[in-house]
């Protein structure tokens, strides 16, 4: 899934093209050598990620940046939002203008789906996917050793400024707006998106799932050991072995899951995280419990499918618990 991307002022630029050049996601490269009328203290690239633009709105993307970059000097990364306008489209009668009004209502939703997506994935940063992104070169000709595409270019560097406070992200408050005929959102693009967001997020949602799946293991494997090996009664083995996969659950999300938002490592710091932990744990079984009684008792829905959705429901909750309030962001 290609990049489209613009390299921008500043003496190192033949040395910035001579790295894009390698990637093999990045497949278009304009040059600008300069920004309005202002001299620009750093080399820049302008990443368009999920829309391609024509020309003619180019003009004003740079003209925002120039002011961006007035403001926003010391930054390292730049996000421009672009919002997509109905204003000045052909709205005339006809099949052809209705099928493209309803494939651009489609992608656009698409996108706005997606967006939601990243911020459940990666709630500490405001990146849409209609969103341009401006990198100062320095920095990725600093990190051009620690990756070999684009996209995880931008999810390196999203990682080390949010979770190791290396580079410093800024967000222009205005918004560009562009008429929905001078975009185009390649669905394909917005799948690279969401990619870029599972790799900034260190895949947290999977590796979550996974440690779950592992905790019903030592759950099922410590109750059978407690109860049928050593026989002890089921009331006092079952507690047992949800306290085990509890402390499964905790220890292989502390050192896997969650690893990018830890910073501190005493053992005061961990018990105050493993007992938020089982504070996480109960809102999820209690958002089970909920949905299943309130499916089966007041909906006549079936007991079982009733429990699989208050699962799915519990584990959500469980994620977002976990995820904002036992593993909140500490900044190294």
């Amino acid at each position: 899934m290609p990049f489209s991307v613009i390299v921008i002022g500043g003496s190192d630029v033949k040395s910035i093209i001579d790295i894009l050049k390698k990637l093999p996601d990045v497949t278009s490269i304009k040059i600008l050598n300069r920004i309005g009328k202002s001299s620009i203290k750093y080399s820049y690239i302008l990443v368009l990620p999920c829309v391609k633009i024509v020309d003619k709105i180019l003009t004003k993307i740079i003209d925002l940046l120039e002011h961006a970059l007035s403001k926003a000097e010391n930054y390292d990364i730049l996000i421009l939002p672009l919002r997509p306008s109905e204003k000045g489209l052909d709205n005339r009668n006809g099949f052809r203008s209705l099928f493209n009004s309803v494939k651009r209502f489609v992608k656009i939703f698409i996108a706005n789906l997606a967006s939601s997506v990243s911020r459940v994935l990666v709630p500490e940063l405001t990146y849409s996917a209609l969103d341009l992104i401006v990198v100062r070169g320095d920095v990725f000709k600093k990190c051009s050793f620690s990756f070999k595409s684009f996209s995880s270019f931008l999810a390196l560097i999203f990682q080390k400024a949010l979770y190791f406070s290396e580079y410093k992200i800024y967000k222009l408050d205005l918004p560009i707006e562009v008429n929905l005929d001078e975009v185009d959102i390649p669905v394909q693009d917005i799948i690279k998106y969401v990619h870029i967001m599972f790799s900034t997020s260190d895949f947290r949602v999977l590796k979550f799932i996974c440690v779950g799946l592992s905790g019903v293991l030592v759950n099922v494997g410590m109750l059978h050991v407690l109860h049928v090996i050593f026989s002890v009664p089921l009331i006092f083995a079952g507690l047992l072995a949800i306290e085990s996969s509890i402390v499964n659950n905790f220890v292989w999300n502390s050192i896997w899951t969650f690893r990018l938002k830890i910073r501190r490592t005493s053992f005061r710091d961990s018990l105050l995280r493993f007992l938020k932990y089982h504070v996480a744990v109960g809102v999820g079984a209690l958002v089970n419990y909920v949905i299943l009684l309130s499916l089966s008792l007041l909906l006549g829905i079936n007991y079982i499918i009733s429990n699989i959705i208050g699962i799915g429901l519990g584990a959500v909750a469980n994620y977002l618990m976990s995820d904002r309030f036992v593993w909140k962001v500490c900044r190294r």
